[in-house]
């Protein structure tokens, strides 16, 4: 929702008193949850940041200025979005436009960990402007910027302190989401019946949207890789295969003196597991010397990472031992006799 300020809601207490509103009315619907207002979505592309000083912090050179992003949203804004305290308190209505109400903060973990080097933040004070903001708590970090990015650190302030005539409204539902924004339109409009209301969506499509070039990318990795898999255990079993008939005189002649089933599948997969061996292992080297090439693509992994080499190795053994397997099986019945005459 954007209020019209060139007409209407020219002050900042006009706009904070409109959205207060519009949550009051909302709220009071049913199987409305919780319902809060932020000035930017997660994941949306519109942005807002601040500069700042921190009291009795770093000395910046002159006109420099430490940076965050910015989001102005209401009191119920972290119990709807499931947005964790982690230390301190979360923003109440006590926290208002006041005289007597102090400016007041919270940040994330990324802005704890980037500007206070991991320590206490409670009670510290940022320099934004005239007037000092006091940061009263910590909640948990959110992927603002897109889900395969790094987190920034992150400054949330009350609507009621810092009004925006641009917010958007955030609901958690008891039922599905979709049948609600009939009565939600009419509870805002019942406000004002000239305000649009745009881009209505829920959070589930919003995180699709997001992900989508990556959940194809992943996709498209994921049939090349079972397509390379098929080819690699059909090429392996013909390669075994052929082994197998080749010698086929050899194991006839060891099955007549005396070699077991058992021994000549051992015989066989010796051969085949210990071609494999020699592949995983080139593999792992390739890997070591050529994984800087795929760092673009992963995020918070190691392209060296032990477990999914691990898991991979083992996943192309297990199927390198059963295209090994059948033909090692199909040894066993070579008739001896068959054997004996050729020779």
């Amino acid at each position: 929702m954007e209020l019209p300020t060139d007409s209407r809601y020219k002050t900042g207490p006009e706009q904070s008193a409109f959205f207060a509103q519009v949550l009051e009315r909302v709220g009071s619907l049913p199987d409305v949850t919780s319902v809060a207002v932020t000035s930017v979505l997660p994941l949306h592309s519109q942005d807002q940041r601040t500069r700042f000083l921190i009291e009795n912090g770093p000395v910046l050179p002159p006109n420099e200025r430490l940076q965050s992003d910015l989001r102005r949203v209401s009191p119920g804004y972290f119990q709807t979005m499931g947005i964790a305290l982690k230390r301190g308190r979360l923003l109440g209505r006590h926290d208002s436009a006041e005289v007597a109400a102090p400016l007041v903060g919270l940040v994330d973990e990324a802005f704890v960990r980037r500007y206070f080097a991991g320590g206490n933040p409670l009670g510290r004070r940022l320099l934004l402007g005239k007037a000092p903001l006091e940061i009263v708590g910590v909640v948990g970090d959110v992927k603002h910027a897109g889900a395969d990015r790094e987190v920034r650190p992150t400054l949330y302030m009350s609507f009621l302190q810092r009004p925006a005539e641009r917010m958007n409204l955030v609901l958690r539902t008891a039922t599905v989401p979709a049948g609600l924004v009939a009565s939600v339109k009419q509870a805002v409009w019942s406000i004002d019946r000239d305000l649009p209301i745009y881009r209505i969506e829920s959070m589930e499509d919003v995180v699709a949207g997001a992900t989508s070039a990556s959940r194809l990318t992943l996709s498209l990795l994921g049939v090349f890789a079972v397509v390379a898999l098929g080819l690699a255990a059909i090429g392996l079993y013909g390669v075994m295969a052929y082994a197998v008939n080749q010698r086929t005189n050899e194991l006839g002649l060891r099955v007549a003196l005396g070699a077991s089933s058992a021994d000549v599948v051992a015989l066989v997969l010796r051969q085949g597991m210990g071609m494999v061996g020699r592949g995983l292992a080139t593999g792992l080297v390739a890997i070591f010397v050529l994984g800087r090439l795929v760092q673009a693509v992963l995020y918070d992994t190691s392209p060296r990472d032990p477990l999914a080499l691990g898991a991979t190795a083992a996943l192309l053994a297990v199927v390198a031992l059963v295209a090994c397997l059948i033909p090692a099986r199909r040894a066993t019945k070579v008739d001896p006799m068959v054997a004996l005459r050729s020779e």
